[in-house]
């Protein structure tokens, strides 16, 4: 049976995710015994809900790397999913029946796509639309330009200071990427 609206499924993962501010995941704080992030104070029907639950970690991304390519990933599912919302109220505001058609078809082909890729994201990162996340930095790293007198001046620094800068973990001078 073709179906030439949206498949079942998926009107209530798109108004579920349609409410996502935030995407993230909840990564090694539980595993190093550290103490979750306090929440944001609670507003609406939704994060009273999400309130009473518990955070749990799904994925560890443990690269800057897989750390793009997540947030990559996930820009592309948000601006799928707001494809497929616009699809929805541009086939209800359409007046004409071939128009009505193009767009249903339009419509079908970006939520089974979006559909697709949400399947590959809860496979690969554990992550689906239809959940709320919160994204934990554990780690930085934080690089300034300099010159090679200063470079050289703050490796000095460093070594007698046993590696580390004030407030952080150790430091490494280096040429940085332009």
């Amino acid at each position: 049976m073709t179906k030439i609206f949206a498949p079942r499924g998926i009107l209530p993962l798109v108004l579920l995710c349609s409410g996502i501010v935030g995407v993230g995941f909840y990564c090694e704080s539980m595993a190093a015994g550290k103490k979750p992030p306090e929440p944001a104070p609670v507003e609406g029907k939704a994060d009273k809900e999400a309130a009473d639950q518990k955070l749990v970690r799904v994925c560890s991304l443990n690269s800057v790397e897989a750390n793009q390519e997540f947030q990559k990933n996930v820009r592309i599912m948000q601006a799928q999913k707001e494809r497929v919302l616009q699809l929805q109220k541009e086939l209800q505001q359409a007046r004409t029946d071939d128009l009505k058609e193009g767009l249903k078809k339009e419509l079908e082909e970006a939520v089974k796509k979006l559909e697709a890729d949400n399947a590959k994201m809860v496979k690969a990162y554990g992550f689906s639309l239809n959940r709320r996340y919160l994204l934990v930095t554990e780690k930085a790293s934080v690089f300034m330009y300099v010159t090679e007198e200063e470079a050289a001046k703050l490796e000095a620094e460093q070594k007698k200071a046993g590696g580390k800068v004030e407030g952080s973990g150790k430091a490494s001078v280096g040429k940085g990427k332009t």
